[in-house]
């Protein structure tokens, strides 16, 4: 009797116990850590780091992509020996060029030049040539868009301008008890030597240019 009475209270604690988990909450390891560290941060890291350098690769490749006012001949449609060769290295690209090819807007301060009209006829040269090299291959079919980028490099002539304007206007002050001294002396004799001492000594602080 007393045997069966310890197997129903086995029993009934055997259930009670999933019971109380149940309202008291059960927690195991991976539940209180992130199982996926660090490989979840290290993915976080990396994509901060190409978030900031998408736009950066995006413009260099527009650049690249550009075809610019130089590589035609001077307020005129046609494409100079610069013009075709950059147009060749952008056909070969690998592993297929790229559809999209940008025209720098005509840059002629001629106002006898219709720069809208020569935008377009070098447009149409641009895809003209670009199929004519292109037509042994696979190709797509090339798009010119135009827009008007800035500078990608500064003037050597701007640059040295402002180096020498700098350093004729270089300026200097002492400050906080500023002295100096400064005692030097020669001798010489009769056999032909000479000889120079001196030294001088100085103490003080200088401020900035």
């Amino acid at each position: 009797m007393i045997h069966s009475k310890l197997n129903i209270t086995k029993k009934f604690f055997l259930c009670l116990v999933p019971l109380s988990l149940t309202f008291t909450g059960c927690f195991g390891y991976r539940d209180v850590v992130d199982p996926y560290y660090p490989k979840r941060y290290s993915v976080d890291a990396r994509n901060s780091v190409r978030t900031a350098l998408a736009p950066q690769v995006s413009n260099g490749n527009v650049l690249d992509q550009t075809v610019w006012d130089f590589h035609f001949e001077s307020g005129k449609p046609e494409l100079n020996a610069m013009g075709k060769d950059h147009l060749k290295r952008l056909a070969r690209r690998r592993p297929v060029a790229q559809e999209v090819i940008f025209l720098q807007v005509a840059q002629t301060p001629d106002e006898k030049v219709n720069n809208k009209e020569l935008n377009k006829a070098r447009s149409e040269n641009i895809k003209a040539y670009m199929n004519k090299i292109s037509e042994d291959k696979v190709h797509p079919e090339f798009q010119v868009v135009l827009h008007d980028p800035a500078e990608v490099s500064g003037s050597g002539i701007e640059a040295a301008r402002i180096i020498s304007g700098k350093i004729s206007n270089v300026s200097g002050v002492f400050i906080n008890g500023q002295s100096g001294s400064s005692s030097g002396g020669s001798s010489s004799s009769q056999g032909g030597s000479s000889g120079s001492s001196g030294n001088s000594s100085g103490t003080g602080n200088t401020g900035g240019y």
